[in-house]
């Protein structure tokens, strides 16, 4: 019995040791941070991102993959209108939207007079090339 509890002591351990080694996709990333501005004036956004409670402006990271764009991460503006997100290096689109707890940004928020039609999902004019560390500002009145 007690060489059973050694061996499964050891499987555990193993396996430990085995799950803090893989790091999924995110093995290799890099922090982008910027703010999100419209003419100057910061887009905010206040509550808890990703839950029904956050009202505001969210940004759709989209890495190119077999010649499709796909959603790679999300950010969420804060009161002061900054985000930060982590990014595999590489290009990137990116899409902004208004996010009202969906979890897909709508172009258009009840209440809001700004419309983000062109710049939901990949017909974005706003790209980026990630190679590190980085401040990535974006002032939709530029695109």
């Amino acid at each position: 019995m007690n060489r059973t509890w050694q061996y499964l002591g050891g499987l555990l351990v193993l396996g430990g040791f085995l799950l803090a080694g893989c790091g999924g996709y995110d093995e290799g990333t890099v922090t982008v941070s910027g703010t999100l501005t419209n003419s100057g004036q910061p887009l905010t956004g206040k509550g808890a991102p990703n839950t029904p409670d956050y009202k505001g402006f969210q940004l759709v990271f989209l890495r190119e993959k077999e010649g499709k764009w796909e959603n790679y991460a999300y950010a969420f503006v804060d009161d002061s209108g900054s985000y930060t997100v982590d990014l595999l290096p590489g290009k990137y689109k990116v899409s902004v939207g208004h996010a009202t707890g969906a979890p897909v940004p709508l172009p258009k928020a009840q209440g809001s007079d700004v419309d983000l039609s062109k710049f939901i999902g990949e017909k974005t004019p706003i790209e980026v090339t990630v190679e590190g560390n980085m401040t990535f500002d974006i002032d939709i009145s530029k695109f």
